[in-house]
């Protein structure tokens, strides 16, 4: 997927004041730099305080602290500021980028696997599909060993026995990782992993 979705969704991007961020960090100034992570963390009312901060101002925080040195922040995160941080964090230019995002869910499974679970699941439909379009490639054959010479190294099996599928992509740290959302999505809801697999699929 290219391009942006849609030209609905970047005019209502570019309104909402959520087009994706250029990320050239130099030093924080006015609301940029008033967040304090360390000393919200520590905070007794970080639960309370975190879901209602700007979002703008909390992703640069972030950034400059680094996601997967503030893990104590990110179960705390409302899902709408999770959406408008991939938002900033999934697009260069105007391309989505399967890998940036990738990034972004990264440190949630860091989390937890249900944290990761929810963070993907409840991201816009679209979103959901433009990270994982392409990615698979899915054989339903009567016994594994009716798969493709060689696939059956590789390939992974859904709860079924029927449906395998392959992981097409060259890094094996985001093969790991996206095998890891698949395994947090059959884990939680079955149903929605394999509605999840269709709508991704590359059909050999």
């Amino acid at each position: 997927m290219d391009k942006r979705l849609n030209d609905t969704v970047l005019a209502n991007s570019y309104d909402a004041g959520h087009q994706s961020l250029s990320w050239t960090p130099g030093q924080p100034g006015g609301l940029l730099a008033g967040i304090d992570l360390q000393a919200i963390i520590e905070s007794p009312d970080a639960a309370e305080i975190v879901p209602n901060l700007p979002v703008q101002p909390l992703y640069y925080a972030l950034k400059q602290r680094g996601f997967e040195e503030s893990l104590e922040i990110l179960p705390l995160l409302s899902q709408e500021q999770v959406i408008h941080m991939a938002d900033y964090e999934a697009w260069d230019g105007e391309d989505f980028s399967q890998k940036r995002m990738l990034r972004f869910l990264k440190p949630f499974a860091e989390v937890s696997a249900e944290q990761l679970f929810l963070r993907f699941s409840e991201l816009d439909d679209e979103y959901q599909i433009a990270t994982l379009e392409g990615v698979f490639v899915v054989h339903e054959v009567e016994h594994m060993y009716d798969l493709p010479h060689g696939v059956e190294d590789r390939a992974f099996r859904m709860p079924c026995n029927t449906v395998f599928y392959e992981i097409a992509l060259d890094d094996k740290d985001d093969v790991d990782f996206v095998e890891s959302i698949m395994e947090t999505c059959r884990e939680h809801n079955m149903r929605y992993a394999y509605a999840l697999l269709s709508h991704a699929t590359f059909n050999p």
